[in-house]
């Protein structure tokens, strides 16, 4: 279940949605070779993994919550911007993250919104190691949150003509 930020009510997510969210999430993740991608989501005061790459090399899955105490993604909805961390090992910042001890110091992730401009929460790849691939490619991941937007916004507009 997402937030509707128009009623303030859940709703789940038409099939076909969450089916070429899927997709997209594997084909990303194999074109730019990470062990991991995700659309995650907000849920109340954790993020839970909405969509996740189907791989051995992925330790998570669908419907994971995460506690927010300062996972990458967390940072992402915090700033509503684009966050891109080569290494987190390097960065003082990021050098205790809770994701390190599964090993995942590359992340780039991105906000994805409802239509009213509220965060649905985020699109982001990890990697074991830097990834200047992903990093080069992300205008892909940039085009696959504008089809997640357009895919909220059908659903959301199909939800309120159901209630009509």
């Amino acid at each position: 279940m997402v937030d509707n930020s128009n009623s303030g009510k859940a709703f789940d997510l038409p099939v076909e949605i969450n089916e070429k969210w899927q997709r997209m999430v594997n084909i990303m993740s194999n074109l730019l070779r990470v062990p991991t991608g995700f659309i995650m989501t907000v849920n109340g005061p954790h993020i839970q993994v909405f969509t996740t790459y189907l791989a051995d090399s992925n330790p998570y899955h669908a419907a994971q919550n995460f506690e927010l105490e300062g996972l990458y993604c967390e940072e992402v909805m915090k700033s509503d911007n684009l966050l891109c961390i080569p290494d987190a090992l390097k960065d003082p910042e990021w050098d205790n993250n809770p994701e390190i001890p599964a090993g995942f110091i590359y992340y780039l992730g991105y906000p994805v919104h409802w239509l009213t401009g509220k965060m649905f929460g985020t699109i982001c790849v990890q990697d074991y190691k830097d990834n200047p691939r992903a990093t080069a490619h992300r205008n892909l991941m940039e085009e696959f949150i504008t089809v997640c937007e357009l895919d909220l916004v059908m659903a959301q507009r199909r939800s309120e003509r159901e209630k009509l």
